[in-house]
């Protein structure tokens, strides 16, 4: 997980670096079609990004995280074995000696343990994105924030109330998955929770909600 501490400006360039689902795809190909000239007799490849804002309120105080999670896994079947390997490099070069370490896993148990060819699917080529009203990733941190504070204010209205947190977690997901059945698919969806927490106190009593 990358994690960035440094100026806003900064964030929100790192923020906006999108990885482009067709470039991915023409990389998850060109990993499946060299895997099948080692003799594989299957290959799948699945890339997942996952890009996070995570905001907290306490007590009116705001915390901001940024993260950024990248990964390429590989399978190989050869000869009765599957061997995996993952990376989160994403350089052509590391990716091919990712799938190389796989294959060399499957096929250094070959004769010690075997597994069934998996079922094969028929070939398919989609696009999938969750459909939003609106789309999260396009609202400002300042009005999220601003949002957050009247939920905020809302809770601490109360002279009761001792203590309070506004949460707000974003994600967006983009997966790519290839196969040598020749199935090339991608989603992509933005998930996101929002969470309001008081600690309240009077005539003694104490409670949590």
């Amino acid at each position: 997980m990358f994690k960035c501490f440094c100026s806003q400006e900064h964030k929100w360039r790192i923020w906006r670096v999108f990885v482009l689902v067709n470039e991915v795809k023409d990389i998850l190909q060109k990993l499946v079609d060299y895997g099948q000239r080692f003799g594989a007799e299957f290959v799948d490849v699945r890339f997942e990004e996952v890009k996070s804002l995570s905001v907290r309120l306490v007590d009116g105080v705001p915390k901001i995280g940024y993260g950024v999670d990248r990964g390429v896994a590989v399978r190989v079947y050869y000869n009765g074995v599957i061997g995996f390997a993952y990376t989160s490099h994403l350089d052509w070069n590391n990716l091919r000696k990712t799938l190389e370490r796989a294959f060399a896993l499957a096929r250094a148990s070959v004769g010690v343990s075997h597994v069934p060819k998996p079922i094969e699917l028929k070939a398919v080529e989609d696009d999938v994105v969750w459909p939003l009203k609106r789309d999260p990733t396009e609202v400002s941190l300042e009005e999220k924030l601003a949002d957050m504070r009247e939920v905020d204010r809302i809770l601490g209205s109360e002279q009761f109330v001792k203590s309070r947190t506004v949460g707000y977690n974003e994600s967006t997901i983009a997966k790519v998955y290839a196969s040598s059945e020749g199935r090339l698919v991608s989603e992509k969806r933005t998930l996101v929770l929002v969470t309001a927490e008081a600690y309240a106190e009077e005539a003694g009593i104490r409670a949590s909600a």
